[in-house]
């Protein structure tokens, strides 16, 4: 079985972030809507658009953050066998957040950072494909090493229905779409 990298999907995420100097995590939810178009042979350009919301408690206040932003990049991906594809990117992302304590805004933060990222896509079945990759990102103020784990099982040759687990130093993600 050969893979596919023209697709459109959605996924819902919820997600727990931990944050410096808080003992509290923010926690929340988004949707994000991915668009990949295979170019060549060995090449995929990717844009993706994501929003959601997380808030954190403490010390009878409430802040609350909205976040919005898109991504782009391009993904080369390489046949090991017919099963097995190793891929890999760069990416650029973009992002809103603002920020409100008890209700009154605070202030809005935009964020630019760059990735590169490695990882396999494999069938584990004629319907389920497995997918790790590994993601170093750097932005304005940090870099960041990021493990996403998903897969994909597929109803028929164009749907499928997702699961995804993402984690790092300081928070996860579990998506479904």
């Amino acid at each position: 079985m050969w893979f596919s990298y023209t697709f459109l999907s959605a996924t819902y995420s919820i997600f727990t972030e931990e944050l410096d100097g808080i003992e509290n995590y923010f926690e929340g939810d988004g949707l994000e809507f991915d668009l990949m178009l295979n170019a060549t042979k060995n090449i995929a350009f990717m844009a993706s658009y994501g929003a959601g919301s997380a808030d954190v408690s403490g010390n009878g206040n409430i802040v609350d953050a909205e976040v919005d932003g898109f991504s782009f990049g391009i993904l080369l991906h390489m046949p090991v066998n017919e099963s097995t594809d190793f891929i890999g990117g760069v990416g650029r992302t973009e992002s809103t957040v603002d920020f409100e304590l008890n209700g009154t805004f605070l202030e809005s933060i935009d964020s630019h950072s760059n990735s590169i990222f490695i990882g396999v896509r494999t069938w584990a079945s004629n319907k389920l494909e497995l997918r790790a990759i590994i993601d170093r990102s750097k932005s304005d103020d940090e870099s960041d090493t990021d493990l996403n784990l998903s897969g994909s099982f597929y109803i028929d040759k164009t749907f499928s229905i997702d699961g995804n687990y993402f984690f790092d130093s300081e928070g996860r993600s579990i998506g479904f779409g």
